[in-house]
């Protein structure tokens, strides 16, 4: 547990959610508004062995849902029937990950239903969540935003829900197609900005009308227990609307890589008494702790296995794989 004075800076603290005491919101008795099909990605079919587990979790909590599996190959074809325009953008990218986030943007867009990286671990059936709104985007955990890139929220793109069609992902790749050629400092950072989520977070912002992330206004749609923060004038469950839900449901795990590092930007680096974000920031991770508990509302765990930063040999103890039919016997490849 970090040591914060409150005394120290005189300042109101307070949590940037509402605390998640009831299930995620649904409506019964309707065709569910995001499909029923999970899209996951990599570069064959051939998964790496510590993925396994957390793909079948998928299978498993949903088995009468289709299941399509993306390739590097069947990416590219789907992008070359429907998206030509793009092509030269997929295929000029240094970074294959950002040829993965164009991917996840474009099934969503074309097919509709649930992107999941494969580091996620479905823990409970994600039907509920389908019902209510056309598009779910969950935010990264409020320390992550904050410690990591200074940003009061940033949308989290590892797992992504929406409905076939909708204008936000329209947005989203076209503005792929308009990156500008940057030189950034590094690899990380040129994803994280060109394809990635603060790329994305940028999108949510431009499609929310929202011009300043940093903006004082608090949320107007109180229909949910959504983060606090201010998402334009849409409501929720318009069919054109984009739900942020409660961390707690999706994206509450800090990655675990920070355990040591978080508490001495509390300590020693941050914490500085004219910065309500950080100081915000220092008091949920003082009052929830590091090691968040588990509800029984919670549909998915994200594993933190950065893939994409580190390259397969930097994460991947040995080269072992296991076809994806041994974990998947219905799924689809395009």
């Amino acid at each position: 547990m970090i040591s914060l004075s409150v005394k120290t800076c005189d300042k109101v603290f307070r949590y940037q959610q509402p605390k998640a005491t009831a299930d995620f919101p649904t409506v019964s008795g309707l065709e569910p508004r995001i499909p029923h099909i999970i899209h996951q990605t990599y570069r064959d079919n051939l998964i790496p062995v510590q993925f396994a587990d957390y793909v079948r979790s998928f299978v498993d909590n949903h088995p009468t849902w289709k299941f399509y599996f993306w390739t590097d190959e069947s990416g590219r074809k789907l992008l070359a029937e429907r998206h030509p325009h793009l092509l030269s953008t997929w295929d000029g990218y240094v970074e294959n990950i950002k040829r993965s986030d164009m991917l996840r943007y474009l099934v969503l867009y074309e097919f509709g239903g649930v992107y999941a990286d494969l580091d996620i671990e479905s823990l409970r059936p994600l039907d509920r969540a389908t019902m209510k709104y056309a598009c779910v985007v969950p935010v990264e955990p409020f320390e992550h935003s904050v410690f990591l890139f200074g940003m009061p929220y940033m949308i989290n793109n590892a797992i992504l829900m929406c409905r076939a069609k909708h204008p936000f992902f329209k947005q989203v790749l076209n503005d792929l197609k308009q990156q500008p050629n940057i030189t950034f400092i590094n690899s990380a950072d040129s994803v994280m900005k060109t394809t990635g989520p603060i790329f994305l977070t940028g999108e949510f912002n431009k499609y929310m009308g929202i011009e300043n992330i940093n903006t004082e206004k608090n949320k107007i749609d109180w229909s949910s227990n959504s983060p606090s923060f201010y998402k334009g004038e849409m409501l929720e469950a318009d069919d054109n609307g984009v739900y942020v839900p409660n961390t707690h449901y999706f994206t509450d795990e800090l990655d675990i890589n920070y355990k040591e590092i978080f508490p001495l930007y509390c300590k020693y680096v941050k914490l500085k008494c004219n910065n309500d974000m950080y100081l915000n920031a220092c008091f949920e991770l003082h009052e929830r702790g590091f090691l968040r508990k588990s509800t029984r509302f919670r549909f998915m765990r994200h594993n933190w296995h950065h893939t994409w930063a580190l390259g397969n040999k930097g994460v991947f103890i040995k080269d072992e794989f296991v076809q994806l039919g041994t974990l998947a016997s219905n799924y689809i490849i395009y």
